[in-house]
């Protein structure tokens, strides 16, 4: 299945790969938040590495994805890490979807670097857009 999820502890890895569409995306999304082996905060990563299908999607498109998980904000855990190909266009594209999601209240930030996603996930923010160290 192209629009598939996992966990881990608590981290729940959403993953697009070759071609789906948005109804498939929601749909995985809405399965994953369904879940019964759900975390109870879970810690949302979306990885667009391997997608076929996202540098096909209108900005419209983009735009509506990111209503809909902001719309999910408190059942993601209120922040969503996304995983892309930097310099490519699906990152321009994640890039826009961030501030969209922002916008409606879901902190959202684009990585392409797995383990940046990951720790920036497991920090707490203040405010938004600032990320406090962690203590050691």
């Amino acid at each position: 299945m192209p629009a598939t999820y996992s966990f881990k502890e608590d981290l729940v890895w959403l993953r697009l790969e070759g071609t789906y569409t948005t109804d498939d995306l929601r749909q995985t999304v809405t399965d994953a938040l369904a879940d019964p082996d759900l975390p109870a905060a879970p810690k949302f990563l979306m990885d667009v590495t391997q997608s076929g299908s996202l540098t096909k999607r209108s900005a419209n498109d983009v735009k509506s994805m990111a209503a809909f998980f902001a719309a999910n904000a408190g059942a993601l855990g209120d922040r969503l890490a996304i995983l892309a190909v930097k310099g490519g266009l699906s990152y321009g594209l994640m890039r826009m979807a961030s501030v969209h999601a922002e916008f409606h209240d879901l902190e959202t930030e684009v990585f392409d670097d797995r383990e940046a996603a990951i720790t920036w996930l497991y920090q707490r923010c203040k405010h938004p857009g600032v990320i406090e160290p962690t203590s050691t």
